[in-house]
Protein backbone atom coordinates (compact mmCIF):
# COMPACT_ATOMS: atom_id res chain seq x y z
CA UNK A 1 0.00 0.00 0.00
CA UNK A 2 3.12 2.12 0.85
CA UNK A 3 4.09 1.94 -3.24
CA UNK A 4 0.69 3.35 -4.00
CA UNK A 5 0.44 5.97 -1.83
CA UNK A 6 4.25 7.32 -3.25
CA UNK A 7 2.76 6.72 -6.87
CA UNK A 8 -0.44 8.30 -6.38
CA UNK A 9 1.37 11.55 -4.61
CA UNK A 10 4.10 11.80 -7.51
CA UNK A 11 1.27 11.23 -10.44
CA UNK A 12 -0.73 14.14 -8.17
CA UNK A 13 2.49 16.71 -8.41
CA UNK A 14 3.36 15.47 -11.86
CA UNK A 15 -0.04 16.61 -13.36
CA UNK A 16 -0.14 19.66 -11.25
CA UNK A 17 3.47 20.31 -12.79
CA UNK A 18 1.86 19.36 -16.46
CA UNK A 19 -1.18 21.57 -16.11
CA UNK A 20 0.92 24.62 -14.84
CA UNK A 21 3.92 24.65 -17.41
CA UNK A 22 1.20 24.32 -20.02
CA UNK A 23 -0.79 27.57 -18.88
CA UNK A 24 2.34 29.08 -18.12
CA UNK A 25 4.69 28.36 -20.76
CA UNK A 26 3.48 30.91 -23.01
CA UNK A 27 3.83 33.91 -20.99
CA UNK A 28 7.09 33.03 -19.94
CA UNK A 29 8.32 33.04 -23.31
CA UNK A 30 6.94 36.25 -23.67
CA UNK A 31 8.56 37.83 -20.63
CA UNK A 32 12.09 35.98 -21.58
CA UNK A 33 11.85 37.20 -25.30
CA UNK A 34 11.32 40.71 -23.85
CA UNK A 35 14.15 40.40 -21.53
CA UNK A 36 16.55 38.43 -23.18
CA UNK A 37 16.40 40.03 -27.01
CA UNK A 38 18.40 36.60 -28.33
CA UNK A 39 17.05 33.27 -29.19
CA UNK A 40 19.30 32.35 -25.64
CA UNK A 41 15.48 33.11 -24.11
CA UNK A 42 14.39 29.72 -25.34
CA UNK A 43 17.13 28.14 -23.19
CA UNK A 44 15.58 29.83 -20.32
CA UNK A 45 12.26 28.69 -20.80
CA UNK A 46 12.86 25.12 -21.14
CA UNK A 47 14.81 25.90 -18.03
CA UNK A 48 12.20 27.33 -16.03
CA UNK A 49 9.66 24.64 -17.42
CA UNK A 50 11.98 21.94 -16.13
CA UNK A 51 11.97 24.13 -12.41
CA UNK A 52 8.31 23.61 -12.61
CA UNK A 53 8.07 20.16 -12.89
CA UNK A 54 11.25 20.16 -10.04
CA UNK A 55 9.62 22.32 -7.76
CA UNK A 56 6.08 20.68 -8.02
CA UNK A 57 7.64 17.14 -7.47
CA UNK A 58 9.68 17.85 -4.77
CA UNK A 59 7.20 20.07 -2.65
CA UNK A 60 4.31 17.50 -3.80
CA UNK A 61 6.07 14.12 -2.89
CA UNK A 62 6.30 15.19 0.59
CA UNK A 63 8.17 12.27 1.70
CA UNK A 64 8.62 13.06 5.67
CA UNK A 65 4.64 12.99 5.90
CA UNK A 66 4.69 9.61 4.41
CA UNK A 67 7.34 8.10 6.94
CA UNK A 68 4.52 8.75 9.08
CA UNK A 69 3.31 5.84 7.73
CA UNK A 70 6.21 3.72 8.57
CA UNK A 71 7.70 4.80 11.88
CA UNK A 72 5.64 6.70 14.92
CA UNK A 73 6.91 10.08 14.97
CA UNK A 74 7.69 9.15 18.99
CA UNK A 75 7.69 5.73 21.30
CA UNK A 76 4.14 5.94 22.22
CA UNK A 77 2.79 6.95 19.30
CA UNK A 78 0.90 4.24 16.43
CA UNK A 79 2.25 3.78 12.73
CA UNK A 80 -0.88 5.34 10.56
CA UNK A 81 -2.98 2.62 8.86
CA UNK A 82 -2.98 3.87 4.76
CA UNK A 83 -6.62 3.52 3.74
CA UNK A 84 -8.16 4.65 0.77
CA UNK A 85 -8.99 7.56 2.39
CA UNK A 86 -5.36 8.46 3.78
CA UNK A 87 -4.17 8.02 -0.07
CA UNK A 88 -6.64 10.62 -0.88
CA UNK A 89 -6.03 12.92 1.73
CA UNK A 90 -2.20 13.08 0.67
CA UNK A 91 -3.03 13.20 -3.08
CA UNK A 92 -4.62 16.52 -2.10
CA UNK A 93 -2.12 17.50 0.44
CA UNK A 94 0.29 16.92 -2.83
CA UNK A 95 -1.77 19.06 -5.31
CA UNK A 96 -2.35 21.75 -2.13
CA UNK A 97 1.72 21.77 -1.90
CA UNK A 98 2.64 21.52 -5.38
CA UNK A 99 0.33 24.71 -6.26
CA UNK A 100 1.75 26.96 -3.30
CA UNK A 101 5.59 25.94 -3.93
CA UNK A 102 4.51 26.79 -7.88
CA UNK A 103 2.74 29.96 -6.97
CA UNK A 104 5.68 31.16 -4.90
CA UNK A 105 8.34 30.64 -7.94
CA UNK A 106 6.25 31.53 -10.68
CA UNK A 107 5.93 35.11 -8.00
CA UNK A 108 9.64 35.38 -7.80
CA UNK A 109 10.11 34.93 -11.49
CA UNK A 110 7.95 37.77 -12.29
CA UNK A 111 9.04 40.12 -9.45
CA UNK A 112 13.23 39.42 -10.71
CA UNK A 113 11.48 39.89 -14.61
CA UNK A 114 9.98 43.39 -13.58
CA UNK A 115 12.82 45.14 -11.98
CA UNK A 116 14.88 43.52 -14.82
CA UNK A 117 12.34 45.23 -17.24
CA UNK A 118 12.33 48.81 -15.56
CA UNK A 119 16.34 48.17 -14.87
CA UNK A 120 16.63 47.98 -18.67
CA UNK A 121 14.14 50.41 -19.48
CA UNK A 122 15.56 53.30 -17.64
CA UNK A 123 19.36 52.49 -19.23
CA UNK A 124 17.18 52.29 -22.81
CA UNK A 125 15.81 55.88 -21.73
CA UNK A 126 19.42 57.19 -20.76
CA UNK A 127 21.18 56.23 -23.88
CA UNK A 128 18.19 57.63 -25.70
CA UNK A 129 18.94 61.11 -23.72
CA UNK A 130 22.69 60.73 -24.75
CA UNK A 131 22.22 60.05 -28.51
Amino acid sequence: MLFVLLISTFFSALVVAILVSIFFKKPLAVILRKLIEDDIYESWLKYMIFAIYVVSISSGVNLWKIERYLYPSSSGEVVYEITGSSIAFEMYRSVINSLTSLAWLLLTFYIVALIIFVIKRIFDNKTKEIT
